[in-house]
């Protein structure tokens, strides 16, 4: 990741695999620090995480409403600042991000298969602002995709939920 750069990981077309290992990697050495992770050479799952048993993962991205992240590398100021109103609005796009995200995954079939979710939390930072809400959209976004999915897994930061 630091070799290519997140300006040309998000413009250059066909490099998604590599963002979803990337996730995939960073979830595994938090949540199972010593396994294995592999992209599968099939069209479902996502990848695949080996601890003594392989499981199955689909990872989606949630980003707020809106956003287009390989537009914003490309215009990224050399110096910038994050004023204290992107955090309340990088908290308040957090619910419909996660429904959004989630909504994608579910709309796909996936038939009778049995798949983990990640879900990337892609918002900017908050800085631990106004943590409680955060959580409970955590909390609620999990729950509405419990039926769908065999375990459900929010990757916000450096931390899984």
């Amino acid at each position: 990741m630091d070799i290519l750069e997140s300006k040309n990981l998000f413009n250059q077309a066909g490099l998604n695999f590599l963002f979803e290992s990337w996730i995939g990697a960073t979830f595994a050495s938090i949540r199972f620090p010593d396994s294995e992770v592999r992209l599968p050479s099939g069209q479902w799952p996502d990848i695949e995480i080996d601890r003594n048993d392989v499981r199955g993962f689909e990872i989606v991205e949630a980003l707020k409403p809106g956003r287009r992240r390989g537009e914003e590398y490309k215009s990224l100021p050399a110096s910038w600042h994050y004023p204290v109103a992107k955090w309340h609005e990088a908290v308040d796009a957090i619910p419909i991000a996660l429904a959004d995200a989630i909504s994608r995954k579910k709309n796909k079939n996936y038939g009778n298969k049995n798949f983990g979710l990640i879900i990337y939390l892609n918002v900017d930072m908050t800085f631990g602002l106004r943590n409680k809400e955060v959580m409970s959209a955590i909390s609620h976004a999990k729950q509405s995709a419990g039926r769908d999915f065999s375990e459900i897994f929010v990757l916000f930061g450096q931390k899984v939920f």
